[in-house]
């Protein structure tokens, strides 16, 4: 494509990314980032979500944190990636706090920001903020999840 002149748009650097991802190949991850910052994608919020998933599947949660803190557009989506990646890759304090950010500036979670707030309380013996985020879900109408529900029981 490249060869041809063609420039790609998001949606064609967001295919590759998720290939990336699949193949875990962070090499090529890369240089498709770089192409990204030469054409101005990266303010692109389906672009940003595409690479954050692809680094934290290909091993570099810090880069993938980087691009979530630089990030000017965020949707419940990015939310969500950020604080379940985080809070299934040993990051559980950073979910938390991404939680409790995600709590001031937005106030309505899904499912999954939900279950990644009630992981990191797990897996940090959190009990009294679990059931505090467990009453939250119960109030929200999201108490018969089976994501959140799955997360209680490891309380």
């Amino acid at each position: 494509m490249l060869k041809l002149g063609i420039s790609p748009d998001s949606s064609t650097v967001v295919v590759v990314l998720v290939l990336c991802s699949q193949l875990l190949d962070l090499a090529v991850g890369k240089q498709i980032h770089g192409l990204i910052l030469s054409l101005g994608l990266d303010d692109d919020v389906r672009v940003g979500t595409a690479l954050m998933e692809m680094y934290f599947k290909c091993g570099d949660p810090e880069t993938s944190l980087q691009i979530f803190k630089r990030s000017q557009n965020y949707n419940l989506v990015m939310w969500g990636l950020v604080m379940l990646n985080c809070a299934q890759n040993g990051y559980p304090n950073e979910a938390l706090q991404f939680f409790s950010e995600f709590m001031l500036d937005c106030g309505f979670p899904d499912p999954v920001i939900l279950l990644a707030a009630l992981r990191s309380c797990s897996f940090l013996s959190l009990k009294p903020r679990g059931m505090a985020i467990h009453g939250f879900a119960i109030k929200m109408g999201f108490d018969s999840d089976v994501f959140v529900g799955g997360a209680l029981v490891d309380f």
